[in-house]
This record gives C-alpha cells, structure tokens and sequence, in this order.
C-alpha cells in the first residue's frame, strides 16, 4: 500500500497548476455568502494540515490514509510511472469493476479533470511525457473499514474544515464523488451482505410488520447483490447497471431499476438506513426513529446528510418465467425514421397499459435497439404470446412500410431476473467485466422524465424532438422505461423522491461522447452546451416535470425543482437540521453553495 507520503512530482508546472487553482478557488469563496465558511481547500493556505497531522489520522485508521492518483497516473513520466499498472490501466480502461476498484478513478473519466488540468491514457503502455495533473482526484482518500474509520475522517475533516467528499464506485456523470483537495471517504470495501427471513426496523414496535429483505454495506455492488438474491430465489429492487453500490448516490436519488414498473423505485423499498452524520454519530434511520433523516435519504440527493453505511431493502420472491424482448428497427430514410420513433414512442405507453413492461432503448439516427423485461405474467397466460401481442403494433407498422423500414425481434422466457439481466449484458460470469456497463469514456449527458399522456397523446411532437436533437450532434438518446405503475402509485411512498417520478413514464437522457485524443476543457464546455441545448427541448415539451437527479444536465437550469419538485423546501430544513455548519456539500445538492460559487475556471472547485 502506498504511503500517504508518496506524492505524485511536483514539477514546476505542477506548480504552477497548484497556484491556479488556489486562485480559482479563492475567487469561488469570495462569492460565497458569509453565513457559509470557506474550507480549508488548498494545501497553500496556512489552515491545511501539517505533515504530523496526517500522520495522525493515517494511524487512528489503521494505516489505511492513501493518496488517491487519477486512473491513467501510471502511464505518466516521474514518481508515478508503473509499467505493470499502465498495461493493467489499458487492458482494464472501460472495466467499470476495476474503475471501482481504484480510490482516484472515476466512472466518467473527465470528472477527474479541472479543465485542462488533467490526466489522459496515452496510446502505448510505454510511458508517456505529457502532463499528469492530479486535477479533480483527492489529495488524501480514507478506506474506511468501519464507523470508526468514517467517524474518524468526519472528525478530522470538521477540525481543520476540509473539504470532503464521498466515493464508493465513482458513478457520478457530476463529480460529486471527488473534489480538488479534498479528504475522501472510500466505502468500496464495506462488502457485508446479510439476507433476513423476517426484519423488523430497529426500535419499532411489534405493530410495525416484518418483511424478508437483505442488507448491504455501503460498498456493496448490485452484481453481488444479485448472485447472492439468486440463490436464495429473492429478487430485489436495484439498478440495471451491477457495478454501481446499493446503499449510496443510486439509492439516495431514487434508484431506477428494470423492476421499478413492477415493485416501485430502490427509495421506495428501502426499510432501514444507518448513516454517520456531520456531528460524527452513527444514526438509525427507519420509520420509527429519525424519520425527517430516513425521508431525505431515500431521493434527497447523495453526499448531502451524511454517510450511509448500510441501507436494509425489501426482497421479493423470484420472478417466475420473465419474459424477455429484443429488437432492432432501423430506417433507410430520415421521414421514415421520425415515422418510426412516433409509433415507437407510442410503444412505450401501450406496453405500460399491456403490464409491467420495462426496458431500455438505444436511439441513433435511423437505429433503434432496444430491450425490455416483463418480469410478471398472469398464470394461465402463454409468456410469449402476451409479448408477441404487446410488441404487435410496432411489428405492423414496420411490416406495412417494408421498403423503408425493417425489424429484427426475439422473444425469451429465463429462469430468473439476474438470468434475463446477464443475458442483457452477453455476461460471462467467469468475468464479472462484461457483467455491467462500459465506462472509462469522456461524456456529457442531460436527463428528463416524460410523462405517459404525452407519449400517448403527442408522440409525433416527441419525435420531431428527438429528430432535433439527434441532427444537432447529441450522439445518442436512451429511452429508460422504468416509471408507470408501481412508480406511480398516489399512496404507499413517503419519501424524498422526485414527485415528477409519480407522473412519469419514461425516463430519457441524452449523451454527447468525445475521445482522449479531443479531451479539454473547450471540447467539455462545447459538449455539455449541445446536452443542455437538447435538455432544453425535452423541457419544453414537458413544463412542470422533472429530471432524475443521478443522470442530470451538469448546468441543469432551476435545479432545485428540476431535482427535487415540491420537496426542496422540507429537504433545506432538514439539511439544515442535520448539518448546521455544511460539512457535506456538492455541485447541485441541497443547501450547498450557489451555482455561481460552485463554478470558477471552468468546473467545479
């Protein structure tokens, strides 16, 4: 393990970047309001802790005080050069487990970057002499091993007034999991899982009903998740994605899931949470005990109220024969394209109205790929049969326009989710890699949830839109049917998720993608202006609705509504309730600095 000591070279032009940042940072905090203090957020300001004072807080957590690098710091000239870690880095660049498994790198890579200041693979694992900043990624990383350890880093942090910051898998399209100089709390290694028969909430009276349900540490991925739920014949509500951990951003956004139709959103299962707060005490948070905590932190934002360190879910029995759909349609003209995606968006309403139809949907110009779960199916009904029916429509259009459009579809039952959800994903389970989506890649994205009557009622509208969007340089839409019916549901659901879930159907974002070769701060600004210039056409066509916090536009405009609907207000109190001095703050989070403070020198300090 490396020694907290061990620094990546300060060389003159590192230097140079330290000084610019200082100053970036300095302007930030003068445009702080003065009821927020500025951190202790560079090592040139006389409040940083000394050299004696990290060595004290490396011994008080078992040594385990690391000094986190940006991914492709081992392909770099000087102290940080590895050849064995450079091979690894380019054999394993898009594994999203192996991104997870480093304290410095994160899922989209540019989030490691402060503009220019950055870090990118070269093309040869033969070292390469250009710039390696630290940029974005932590100066110092706590692998926390337990509360104590978090406890610890919360103490440390509040006595020198530190920046901190929270990462367990680094997926986060916003940065929230890192920050310039900041003390991070790495949870990737908090791996317990426990299954229980019959969980009662702590503290709760026998008047409150058992349920079987499954808890997981803070570090714990959904892949794991679901072999564990597998074997045991459970199914449990949880993200598309296996890479990304249960219990922190995802979850606390909200946490879509190809099962969320069926059973709701992962917030809405969660039955107990336990979470060190600002003040550094360990909390249980559950409908008996800290209910405004246990509200906020199902759909109230990551990073904000405190660190969970485990969250307890409601399990399910195994879906029985779920039904499995995958097509391509494609167009050879642009009119008969937008044709197309009118009777496809209209798919999506007629498939919430035919059951618990999920899916995924992949639109570039003239190509749509999608796949979809029915994960339940009455008993005496043929599986295939119902999604024959439920895909007709679509299938008789493209069959009656054969000279301008074609459709290849296949239908399949599976043993369970986690054999549907593998089979999504051509899993090789001897190499848990190919189990989760590719990352490592330079992106943008914007998000907006649509509701289901415009999809009925103006999907041609729908259509133009995404034909404007598509022609003005986003790379690609992704359709997320996971909202409609158990989503929806007007009762049942007491917590901080997004109203404009409960009147949404589709959850859809755009993505912009650009190359290391591009890679700087001029290409970022330009890419994620052609994500906002599209969110802003998705917005008009659904004024009053929302975003999914966790796939958000990084300029999102009015993000406090957009995020958080009518539920900002209560969140601000509680925030303020829970963490008076503002340990926890992030880009876009509730009660954090304003978005004119956040942003200096082009990203966020």
């Amino acid at each position: 393990m490396r020694s907290p000591h061990d620094d990546i070279a300060l060389h003159p032009i590192l230097l140079l970047h330290l000084v610019f940042i200082y100053i970036c940072v300095a302007e930030a905090c003068s445009n702080i309001s003065s009821s927020t203090a500025c951190p202790c957020c560079v090592p040139t300001l006389e409040c940083w802790p000394d050299e004696a004072a990290w060595s004290t807080l490396n011994a008080s957590v078992g040594g385990r005080l690391l000094r986190p690098r940006p991914s492709a710091a081992p392909c770099h000239s000087g102290s940080s050069y590895d050849a064995g870690a450079c091979a690894e880095a380019m054999d394993h660049w898009n594994d999203a487990f192996w991104r997870s498994d480093q304290p410095g790198a994160m899922q989209v890579v540019n989030m490691e970057s402060v503009g220019d200041y950055s870090c990118h693979l070269p093309s040869s694992d033969e070292y390469s002499h250009t710039s390696c900043y630290q940029g974005a990624v932590p100066s110092y990383a706590v692998q926390a091993s337990g509360v104590e350890d978090v406890q610890a880093a919360i103490r440390f942090a509040n006595h020198y007034n530190l920046r901190l910051t929270i990462k367990s898998t680094g997926h986060d399209s916003m940065g929230r999991s890192t920050a310039p100089f900041s003390l991070n709390i790495w949870m990737h290694y908090l791996k317990g899982v426990e299954f229980h028969d019959s969980f009662r909430p702590e503290g709760c009276s026998a008047d409150v009903e058992t349920s079987a349900a499954v808890t997981a540490e803070a570090g714990v991925q959904w892949f794991e998740i679901y072999e564990k739920a597998d074997l045991g014949n459970r199914t449990v509500v949880g993200g598309m994605s296996g890479s990304v951990s249960a219990p922190g951003g995802f979850l606390q956004g909200g946490g879509h899931s190809p099962l969320s139709p069926f059973r709701g959103l992962a917030a809405d299962n969660v039955l107990e949470l336990k979470v060190v707060t600002p003040d550094g005490n360990m909390k249980v948070a559950n409908p008996c005990q800290h209910t405004d905590l246990f509200w906020a932190l199902r759909g109230g934002g990551g990073g904000t109220y405190g660190v969970v360190m485990s969250a307890t879910f409601a399990t399910f029995p195994a879906l029985q024969n779920p039904v499995g759909v995958r097509l391509l349609a494609t167009a050879n003209t642009n009119s008969s394209f937008q044709s197309l995606l009118a009777r496809f968006v209209e798919l999506q309403a007629s498939l919430s109205d035919a059951g618990f139809w999920a899916g995924y949907s992949y639109i570039s110009f003239n190509s749509i790929g999608a796949s979809y779960l029915l994960p339940y199916i009455s008993s005496g009904v043929d599986p295939k049969t119902a999604a024959e029916s439920a895909f007709e429509p679509l299938k008789n259009f493209i069959d009656a326009h054969e000279d301008e459009l074609s459709l290849g579809i296949r239908y399949d039952t599976f043993q369970s989710f986690r054999a549907w959800r593998n089979f999504q994903y051509n899993c090789d389970e001897g190499d848990k890699s190919t189990c989760t989506d590719s990352t490592g890649r330079y992106l943008a994205i914007a998000s907006r949830l649509l509701p289901k009557d415009l999809l009925k009622d103006d999907a041609d509208a729908v259509a133009e839109a995404f034909m404007q969007i598509l022609s003005d340089g986003v790379d690609q839409i992704i359709g997320h049917l996971v909202a409609g019916r158990a989503v929806s549901r007007n009762k049942g659901y007491d917590n901080a998720v997004n109203p404009a879930w409960r009147k949404a159907l589709w959850h859809v974002i755009v993505i912009s993608r650009w190359t290391s070769e591009e890679a700087c701060a001029a290409t970022e600004t330009s890419r994620r202006s052609v994500v906002t210039e599209a969110n802003g056409l998705l917005r008009s066509l659904t004024p009053g609705s929302g975003c999914y916090l966790n796939e958000a536009d990084y300029n999102e405009p009015d993000w406090q509504f957009s995020f958080f609907g009518t539920n900002y207000d209560r969140l601000q109190a509680i925030k303020q309730q829970v963490d008076p001095h503002g340990l926890f703050h992030c880009r876009n989070c509730v009660e954090s600095m304003p978005l004119q403070s956040q942003v200096s020198c082009g990203t966020w300090i």
